[in-house]
């Protein structure tokens, strides 16, 4: 039991780190089109400064900064390509294929995934209790300790045992020329009780009690520690995922109005009130928000994923 338990952790170890790369690299495709998008954005603003430029209502430093922005945007998707093949490599190896292997990853329409195991945190603590198998294993162990310990106090006890025997043996008898060799036939029954008593086995069996009963603390003790991990592993990644769901709401409202503070400037300054200043901060602070939104939908998820390991509900058990 013990053996079949941390095989079951093994996999839930092993599944919660696929699909932690397999977010990441989701990110990491969603920066990618945002870095597009932030490029088409700088190109355009590019086109308005020259534009501004040729019909002599804009300085050159307008052409030179947006110019500077377009290059830094073209640096920012390079990166982010980049990052995003890196990335699909590792989720290749956690799958067990080559790092080169070529596969498409689901597009990101920012739904989020199921949350119904999430309960309160002390309901989560005694759900982990009962389920972790890295719990069910300690418990495995200790219990098998327990019958090693009850396995050497029995070797000092009287033994008795039930015994029996039932023989027919059928053998030719000689009593000469004359009288042939007839066969002879003998029965032999008993059955009866037999006790054995240890009196004396040089201190072996005392010390063999003892280390049984050391190897029972042991196990105990770690039964505690497991618990102790557990238990903490649940509060700390619950308060994460806590803390990551705010903040999603937060960053969508942040790159909402981001993405219209810079819609805004670029209107701004293609009829002439603003200043290439204006439209380059928006164009940073899109560029930062659409980031941030990124970052925060990763972070949330891997925090579900990892609230959802340390409680036990991730496994093969767990899929359909």
């Amino acid at each position: 039991m013990a053996a079949i338990q941390n095989h079951q952790a093994s996999l839930l170890s092993v599944f919660a780190a696929t699909a932690k790369d397999y977010y990441l690299a989701l990110a990491a495709k969603s920066s990618v089109d945002s870095a597009r998008e932030i490029q088409t954005a700088t190109k355009t603003s590019l086109d308005a400064a020259e534009a501004r430029y040729k019909n002599g209502i804009a300085p050159i430093s307008d052409v030179l900064q947006a110019q500077t922005q377009y290059a830094q945007s073209a640096f920012n998707l390079a990166r982010a390509e980049g990052e995003l093949i890196s990335s699909q490599g590792l989720l290749a190896v956690d799958m067990g294929l080559s790092p080169e292997a070529q596969f498409v990853l689901s597009v990101d329409d920012e739904k989020l995934e199921g949350t119904a195991f999430v309960k309160s945190v002390s309901l989560l603590l005694e759900q982990a209790k009962q389920s972790h198998p890295a719990i069910a294993a300690a418990q495995a162990n200790l219990a098998a300790a327990k019958a090693s310990k009850y396995a050497a106090l029995a070797e000092d006890l009287p033994t008795l045992s039930l015994t029996g025997r039932a023989t027919r043996t059928r053998q030719p008898v000689n009593y000469g020329p004359e009288m042939g060799q007839p066969l002879s036939t003998t029965h032999d029954r008993y059955i009866g009780l037999q006790i054995e008593i240890p009196l004396f086995s040089g201190f072996s069996s005392f010390y063999k009690v003892k280390s049984a009963m050391v190897a029972e603390d042991i196990q105990e003790q770690a039964l505690r520690a497991a618990e102790q991990q557990v238990a903490q592993n649940v509060w700390s990644s619950y308060q994460i995922f806590r803390t990551n769901t705010e903040n999603l709401q937060n960053t969508k409202v942040i790159l909402n109005s981001a993405r219209l503070q810079f819609n805004a400037a670029q209107e701004r300054y293609k009829l002439g009130v603003t200043t290439i200043l204006e439209l380059t901060n928006a164009q940073s602070t899109l560029s930062n928000s659409s980031q941030q939104r990124i970052r925060a939908l990763a972070e949330w998820r891997t925090a579900r994923l990892q609230l959802a390991s340390h409680i036990g509900v991730l496994g093969m058990w767990a899929i359909k």
